[in-house]
């Protein structure tokens, strides 16, 4: 066993014995915007033991959020925690590896340098020998058109080795710049420092203890993402709830039990008081030199940009859910691993079947297509997050968009794309549109007919909006001609038609309104 012996002063020099603890990150809670670690480490003490030394945490911990606890006959007198910064032998594992690539690339680079110096060598010789002197100048042609065609031959096989060494010697140097690059990124990313958690103990005999540490780490997040299905045999949807989880905390997660939370511990638990409100009359504001004022700091955590989604097996039926008094927990059953800095991992929590509507919706005014809707009710029951959403039918990509619950107070309705088998179109009826003055008013008014055609083989049941203008002034007045069967929202001016439709059939709705204001006036929106 080896000691370390720290000194410290304060009101004189003592001795003090540490050990290093090698702890497993047994599970993680990952709320909105940062983590909570648990690990765990079973460790031989003594009573010549002072200190317990939790190394190769991240430096993004929380010292508040620090908790030990221990099991054994031992007394913990305190927790410290401290920055410690690396040193060749306690490097990150992936700062370890780019490092060892380098080794093993410039060394690589040295054996072709090597090579092309050899070829290089060999080359000058015999271009020395080229001119033949003495006792070989006797020499027969034979034997010198022998002599002659090794140059040539042997000089021709440097060239090419030479030429293929230059493209292997260019390569490795692309490849060595590009190592060097990932370490630098690595570099800052670890930041080159690691956290400690110092555990301060006593004991009187020698004995196996076991110790939990628990700490807060920013640099952790994870988001909702949801995959919703429908197909047009059944009056359900089926919702798949997911989460990408990323961390940038400096250590690995590997196979842990994790839980994610949809608690955000930074906004705080405290109400905010309500301090007197007091008016006073306005005067500019001294001036004030902004260089000098300190920018504001954000405590929210800016996630990295996602590059590619890691999609792991579904663990949707492993996953227990469990609600507190202000938030949702879902614990992950099966192990996960979640690496430092990596890509998001994304993870299946929860798959539920919601009832829904089926029914198709237009408005041509703005667009002459037909959309098939799916109307779903008790969706508050399912306590979703907002976050994106990517929708199929019928086993096929709709479109991505945004589900926002919190906004949708009557239910969700949600787009299944356009529907090629109905058709819609709008037009406006030239024989009932006209623009007239009548004594010092003009007096212009519009018709439309709205045309609805199934070509499906079923009934649809379908809704069509459109709507009449409003006034903000009372000189401009408004009012209907007709509404075609339409309802309308008097605060809105909207417009519904809600019917059925049944194959291959045709609807008409004609609606019109008129607008009424001085002549010498011009009506904007018109």
């Amino acid at each position: 066993m080896k000691f370390i012996i720290v000194c410290f002063l304060s009101f004189g020099l003592w001795s003090v014995s540490a050990k290093d603890i090698d702890s497993k990150v047994e599970s993680v809670t990952i709320f909105l915007n940062q983590a909570q670690v648990s690990r765990s480490s079973n460790i031989a003490i003594g009573p010549e033991m002072k200190q317990l030394v939790f190394t190769g945490l991240s430096s993004m911990l929380d010292p508040n959020s620090v908790q030990v606890k221990g099991q054994g006959d031992f007394i913990i007198m305190g927790t410290t925690f401290r920055q410690n910064y690396l040193t060749e032998e306690n490097l990150p594992e992936a700062v370890k590896s780019l490092k060892d690539k380098i080794e093993l690339l410039e060394g690589k680079i040295a054996n072709v340098d090597n090579q092309q110096w050899a070829l290089k060598s060999e080359e000058e010789m015999l271009k020395a020998n080229q001119v033949i002197k003495g006792a070989n100048q006797n020499l027969g042609v034979n034997e010198l058109k022998t002599m002659v065609e090794y140059y040539r031959i042997r000089i021709q096989a440097i060239k090419d080795k030479g030429y293929e060494l230059q493209l292997e010697r260019r390569e490795l140097d692309k490849v060595l710049k590009k190592v060097k690059n990932q370490l630098e990124e690595q570099h800052a990313r670890e930041q080159m420092v690691s956290g400690e958690v110092v555990v301060d103990i006593s004991t009187s005999r020698t004995q196996m203890v076991h110790l939990d540490l628990s700490y807060v780490v920013s640099g952790a997040y994870w988001n909702p993402t949801y995959d919703l299905r429908a197909t047009s045999s059944a009056q359900k949807i089926d919702l798949l709830y997911k989460a990408n989880v990323y961390q940038n905390s400096g250590e690995n997660w590997e196979n842990v039990q994790l839980t994610l939370s949809t608690s955000n511990p930074s906004i705080g638990g405290w109400l905010p008081t309500v301090r007197p409100w007091y008016l006073d009359f306005f005067s500019a504001a001294p001036y004030q030199n902004k260089l000098a004022m300190p920018a504001a700091r954000s405590e929210a955590f800016e996630p990295m940009p996602m590059e590619e989604e890691v999609l792991m097996e579904s663990v949707a039926d492993y996953t227990q859910m469990s609600e507190g008094l202000t938030s949702v927990n879902y614990e992950i059953a099966l192990p996960v691993t979640v690496l430092s800095g990596g890509k998001e991992v994304t993870v299946a929590i929860r798959e539920e079947r919601v009832e829904a509507e089926f029914l198709y919706q237009s408005t041509p005014k703005l667009s002459e297509r037909v959309y098939l809707v799916a109307k779903t009710k008790n969706w508050q029951r399912l306590d979703l997050l907002p976050g994106e959403m990517s929708v199929f039918y019928e086993g096929g990509f709709v479109n991505k968009t945004y589900l926002n619950p919190e906004g949708e107070l009557e239910g969700l309705n949600i787009s299944l794309g356009v529907d090629q088998g109905v058709q819609i179109s709008r037009k406006p009826v030239r024989d009932l549109t006209n623009d007239q003055l009548i004594g010092n008013k003009r007096r212009i008014s519009y018709q439309y007919e709205i045309k609805v055609k199934n070509n499906r083989s079923k009934s649809i049941d379908i809704e069509v909006f459109d709507q009449l203008p409003l006034s903000k002034n009372t000189d401009i007045e408004i009012g209907e001609i007709a509404l075609g069967g339409a309802e309308r929202n008097e605060k809105t001016g909207l417009l519904t038609w809600s019917f059925t439709l049944e194959p291959t059939m045709e609807k008409s709705m004609k609606f019109g309104y008129e607008v009424k204001y001085p002549k010498d006036k011009r009506v904007s929106g018109l």
